[in-house]
């Protein structure tokens, strides 16, 4: 690993009140497969497995999910049976996105998305979040104003650093 990242204990997690979502969320398609075994008694009995699965991998998800803010890097960890941590540089991070399905709003939490140039595009997605926390990782997205630097020979030179185009955070209330 580079010696300008280093891994370090997480600060932030998924929020307790998430907990209940777990168990609150439909298992969509575990119930497909079950209701399948109406006509077919064997999908049935891959529903009931399908169904344990789906609840052992949000539980496993809920207990990985937490991020570390610095001032110029981002440390992130997700995933269930395989667990994904990234650290990355702020000035990488091309948007910032924050989603709260009905659910999550009833309980305070959100969804926040990341996008970090990478070839390809590197999307990560923290579930349950903590809604108190929009307003730090806000302004910690926002100060990334002063990590991005316009290269003196690109279509963008006549403009100022505080004119040039640098992409703000997105919230977006689905479902």
């Amino acid at each position: 690993m580079l010696p300008e990242f280093q891994l370090r204990s997480m600060t932030h997690y998924a929020s307790p009140k998430a907990k209940k979502l777990i168990w609150l969320r439909p298992p969509i398609f575990a119930s497909l497969v079950a209701a399948i075994g109406f006509w077919k008694p064997l999908f049935f009995i891959l529903g009931a497995i399908v169904l344990v699965f789906t609840y052992i991998n949000r539980i496993r998800e809920y207990r990985h999910t937490a991020f570390r803010l610095e001032d110029t890097h981002v440390q992130l960890r997700s995933g269930a049976f395989t667990v994904e941590t990234l650290v990355t540089k702020r000035a990488k991070l091309l948007e910032l996105q924050f989603e709260r399905s009905l659910l999550q709003r009833m309980f305070g939490v959100m969804s926040v998305k990341l996008t970090n140039r990478a070839h390809p595009v590197h999307v990560t997605t923290l579930l349950d979040i903590d809604s108190s926390l929009q307003p730090l990782i806000t302004s910690w997205f926002e100060a990334r104003t002063k990590d991005v630097e316009i290269d003196p020979h690109s279509q963008y030179s006549s403009l100022k650093q505080e004119a040039c185009p640098i992409p703000s955070y997105v919230e977006v209330n689905s479902k």
